[in-house]
This record gives structure tokens, sequence and C-alpha cells, in this order.
């Protein structure tokens, strides 16, 4: 057997360089705010805890839409765990056999119609690509990717979609056809995208717009207007759930103010965790942090700490 011979030597990786948490047996601080999930190994959905009676009534409307849509809205204080929820209600749901994925599709100001439609048919392709790669040759897929070509969107809040090229690898979903185009034919390809997705044995597709809290009142005011109206050619397709999430404020305005899209719609609104839940989701990040993994990690905080903070800030991290 021959060893491939390389001319310059292979740098080993250096240890990572001592912080103060590692005195806890901690490779870094465990109070971060991030939401957990997607690629980011430090903040896995794993470390997810509490949320069991929000949790509940998410999955209540949504396996209970059988084979029709269904709509929900969560809302909650900046900060609280309202991303990380929807996260763990699709990772959930695609253990029940959902099409869904880690990205999301963003509601920015200045929204048109056109433009929100767009970025919810991209997410919808990437979705069924995502789950079911050999259906990029369908006639569907094919429309839809006519539809959303190749280029960038834009969609702000630290997230967005991501469409896969056929046959190929992953580039940004982007520059859409005219406006005209996209609102006469993207119901359509949406509605052909839904039944290939049931086609291909799936319970439906779960798709997640955010960043709702990002958006002045007049941005949610001009919002609630395009919700809508794509209320009919984007929300009612049978086998498409939409989970829209933002802050208290903007969901009441974006979601409440007409009473065509109120009505189709059911709201969860999250609390701040209890003060034995947050126990319970400190004691996992410091167990999933620990420097040796062969020794515990110690408490940087004691509980009575804890609860003192707990009843400052009420469990916001």
């Amino acid at each position: 057997m021959l060893t491939e011979y390389c001319p310059y030597p292979v740098p080993m990786p250096l240890p990572p360089l001592p912080t103060p948490w590692n005195v806890f047996n901690l490779r870094a601080s465990p109070y971060w705010q991030e939401s957990l999930g997607g690629s980011d190994a430090a903040h896995p959905l794993s470390l997810f805890v509490g949320r069991a009676a929000e949790l509940a009534a998410l999955e209540a409307v949504l396996y209970g839409a059988g084979e029709s849509s269904s709509r929900q809205a969560v809302a909650g204080a900046p900060g609280v765990g309202k991303t990380t929820l929807v996260k763990e209600l699709k990772a959930r749901a695609r253990d029940r056999g959902y099409f869904t994925v880690d990205d999301f599709a963003a509601m920015l100001p200045g929204d048109t119609p056109d433009a929100l439609f767009g970025r919810v048919l991209a997410l919808v392709y990437e979705t069924i690509l995502a789950n079911r790669p050999m259906t990029a040759g369908n006639p569907a897929m094919q429309a839809a990717q006519q539809l959303v070509r190749a280029g960038q969107v834009t969609t702000g809040g630290g997230g967005g979609v991501s469409v896969l090229g056929v046959g190929a690898s992953a580039s940004k979903a982007g520059a859409l056809t005219t406006p005209k185009d996209l609102m006469l034919d993207g119901p359509r390809v949406l509605r052909d995208l839904m039944s290939l997705a049931r086609g291909a044995d799936a319970h439906g597709v779960l798709v997640h717009v955010n960043n709702l809290e990002n958006l002045s009142e007049a941005d949610a005011t001009a919002s609630a207007d395009v919700l809508r109206a794509l209320r009919d050619p984007m929300l009612l397709h049978p086998g498409l759930h939409v989970v829209v999430v933002g802050t208290t404020d903007a969901v009441q305005t974006v979601v409440h103010t007409h009473q065509q899209v109120r009505h189709t719609f059911s709201t969860q609104v999250v609390q701040p965790l209890g003060a034995d839940d947050v126990h319970a989701l400190l004691a996992a990040r410091y167990a999933y942090g620990r420097l040796d993994e062969r020794a515990p990690a110690v408490s940087p905080v004691d509980a009575a700490a804890v609860e003192d903070l707990h009843g400052l800030y009420r469990g916001d991290l």
C-alpha cells in the first residue's frame, strides 16, 4: 500500500486557549441567548427544556389539521425563546412525517405581497428538495425554480432561505420574475408543490415565518395588509402549515388586524420560563459544556442566586 508523500508538515491542531470558565470545568460561558438548533454545535436543540404546554398546544393544531392546512402565531417578549420553541416543534413534526427545514422566511419592512410570497414559495421549494432530493426533476419543482431563480433573497433577522439548485449544491434563493408573473403563476405552483409533497408521503410542509419583532408599528400595519392579500393565494393550500413568530404587539397587529386573517390563525403566547425550568436549562448547559467530560461541571452561580435573578428577569437569560 502506497502512502502519498506530503512535502509540507501537517500542523497538529493547537488546544484552545484557557478561559476563566475552565475553573468550573466549562469550555465557555453557559449564559448565552442564541436560539438553539441549526448547524451551530455550541447550541444544539438537544438542550431544549420545558415548554410542554406550549408544545402540546402547537402540536394539537398542527396534527389536528389532517390533510388540510393550519396557521399559527407564536407571540412573546423578545428573547423569551419563541424561535427555539418553533425549532423544537419543527424537529418533532419532522419525526412525525412532515417536511420542514431549519431555515425561515422573514417578513421585512416595506414588504409587498409578491416579495413575501416569493420567500415563502422559495422556502417550500427548499423544504421539499431537502427532504426528497429525487423530486428535483418533477414539473412542479421545475416550475417553482423558474419563479425563484438563482441569486440572493435578503431576509434579515439572522436567518433566511437557501434554495438548492437542481442536482447541485446549495445556493441562495433569489431574484424573482416580475411581481405580475409571481402572483399569477405562484399560487398554482404552490398548489402543485403541496400535491407533490403529499404524493411523496409527507403529512404536510411546515414553514416558519419570522422577524416580526423587527417591524416598526407602521411596518406591522403594512404587513397586516400584506398577509390579508396573501390569505387565499398562500395560506390556505391543503397540507401547508405556517407558523408566524414575533413579539406580542407585532403579532397582534399583523395577524389580528384583519378579520379575514384573524379567523384563520390560532395564537400561542410564550411566557418566560419558570424557576424550575431555568434550573433545568442551566443544568443541561453545564453538562453539555464540560471541558473534561470525565468530571462534572461546577455551577458558577448557586441556586439561591439563580432564584434571585429569576425574580428580576423572569427567566430571560
